[in-house]
């Protein structure tokens, strides 16, 4: 967590007047570029006269140099290089292959692959048909008939056999092949990783990189993934244009995520994008996404899979942002808004930060890189996907509550496709550390007083109940300031109880509204 610095924007107007100027631009509609032909050789000749370079500040530039207060250290980490072993296995390529079609249950390609005939199923499932065989489902034949139980035609998959009451007549060798599966996510996925040089290591692109490359192993031809380091003259959008283009080539018919690692000012949320802990240069995450993605790429792609998503054929798509950093930038109000307008003016599908203090990447990441693979590979709904992975890891919820604006997109029985927008977080409800119902910004309601949750020592007050109603407990406190105590305290009505395998995980609308933080104590 680091104090911003004077920044210097691009054409020297204020971060209030790029806003709007950004809010603007992402309402307009427009259509994506296309690459023109190569140049014939008289082109090429006509076109030798040396013309004058335009300044480094100018619109006009390649790219747009940010301004720091002082130049970065030159042995920090260049994210650029920063995963070799990864970038051997996963090398870019412009051609795209067709999704293999792989089991729904192990994800191999198996010997043979069936898909169930029970109506509106039509899952793929591998299968044995003799020994040597590899399948999760062992079709061969009868050894005493030597007659099949089952053949291609007339095959219905574990869910349908249970569904319908009937026993499964064929022998089932998966331990999870049963009635859940993980579905697949077929979609191609352009993944852009921006992380500050300053860290010295690039653990959380690294993490969700190397998970990203082994998922996508068997259409390696699907993924493709680029990074960049945040710091002083690296913000060059033109180096993103060749990765946008390939998701052009797709008719933008992938997926986007958009993966930022950096520290956040405490003061206003903004993202560190050069400088030191000394003096470092903080900038709006719509300023950081111009200067190092550029408009001119991220413009087009959000709108043509806006698009696509409103209508009724291919996708729906999804458009993510990512950002790993300290808690200030979903924890105070005016930057979580700002969040929240990505998704409101569709821009992006979600965006998922963090909401407490400070923010330990060791601790936070392995539930964040859950997430991303919820989302990106194993197809889950925004929110199901953060219920089973942050919801699911007390040391990640623990540590930081999660942030998260997110669109639920509803099919109509017309097939027209709504997005419904909200912004919620999800938080570990914790009475031995001070913080009841997720709440670290509970306050002691006498008004003389104020003091804050560490301050107050909470208990569960009556019957303490347990399942899905753990929630509906109701709490006393005793504030160690000004010793009062007050009981029988019930849990507000806009806080909900996640659907988790553990009790304790709450969600609620973020920011706060001024009746919901007196509601809590928080007065001034």
């Amino acid at each position: 967590m680091l104090n911003s610095g004077h920044f210097k924007t691009r054409n020297g107007a204020s971060a209030s007047a790029i806003a709007q100027t950004q809010t603007a631009s992402a309402a307009a509609s427009g259509r994506a570029r296309r690459t023109t032909n190569q140049p014939s050789a008289a082109q090429q000749a006509a076109s030798t006269t040396k013309r004058a370079r335009p300044k480094a500040d100018s619109l006009k530039a390649s790219y747009v140099r940010l301004i720091p207060i002082i130049e970065d250290d030159g042995t920090a980490m260049n994210i650029d290089d920063a995963h070799p072993s990864t970038r051997q296995r996963h090398q870019p390529t412009d051609t795209v292959k067709d999704p293999k079609l792989c089991c729904i249950y192990c994800h191999d390609v198996g010997s043979f692959i069936w898909r169930c005939n029970g109506k509106g199923c039509n899952i793929p499932v591998c299968i044995s048909k003799g020994q040597g065989d590899h399948g999760c489902i062992d079709a061969s034949q009868d050894q005493f008939t030597g007659d099949f139980k089952v053949t291609e035609d007339t095959f219905l998959c574990p869910r349908c056999h249970r569904a319908a009451g009937i026993p499964i007549i064929y022998k089932v060798q998966g331990y999870s092949v049963r009635q859940d599966f993980l579905h697949r996510n077929y979609f191609p996925l352009l993944g852009i990783f921006l992380s500050w040089s300053g860290f010295g290591s690039a653990y959380a692109s690294n993490t969700v990189t190397a998970s990203l490359v082994e998922h996508f192993s068997i259409d390696p031809t699907r993924l493709r993934l680029a990074s960049r380091s945040l710091k002083a003259g690296n913000n060059r959008p033109s180096a993103m244009t060749p990765h946008f283009q390939w998701l052009a080539n797709l008719k933008y018919e992938g997926n986007l995520l958009i993966f930022v690692n950096s520290h956040s000012d405490t003061d206003t949320g903004n993202l560190i994008v050069s400088g030191n802990a000394q003096n470092p240069v903080a900038v709006p995450i719509h300023e950081l996404l111009s200067n190092y993605i550029g408009d001119d790429n991220l413009k087009p792609a959000t709108q043509a899979i806006a698009a696509i998503n409103k209508g009724s054929g291919a996708g729906p798509c999804v458009r993510g942002l990512v950002i790993c950093c300290c808690g200030a930038t979903g924890r105070l109000p005016e930057s979580a808004n700002l969040l929240k307008r990505f998704v409101q003016l569709d821009v992006f599908d979600f965006v998922l930060t963090f909401a407490g203090v400070s923010t330990i990447d060791s601790i936070v990441v392995p539930a964040l890189n859950r997430f991303i693979e919820n989302v990106y590979v194993f197809d889950m709904q925004i929110w199901d996907a953060m219920e089973e992975s942050f919801g699911e890891d007390r040391h990640a919820l623990n540590q930081s509550p999660v942030f998260i604006s997110f669109a639920t997109i509803n099919t109509r029985p017309d097939g027209v496709r709504e997005r419904v927008v909200d912004a919620r977080v999800l938080a570990y409800s914790n009475l031995r550390d001070g913080r009841p119902w997720g709440l670290d910004i509970y306050r002691c309601w006498n008004v003389q007083c104020q003091a804050p949750a560490y301050n107050m020592i909470f208990h569960p007050h009556g019957k303490q109940l347990f399942g899905q109603r753990w929630v509906d407990t109701k709490l006393k406190y005793t504030c160690l300031q000004c010793k009062m105590t007050q009981r029988a305290i019930a849990c507000p009505s806009w806080i909900h109880g996640a659907r988790s395998q553990n009790y304790g995980r709450v969600w609620y609308q973020w920011p706060l509204t001024p009746a919901q933080r007196r509601e809590i104590g928080i007065i001034q």
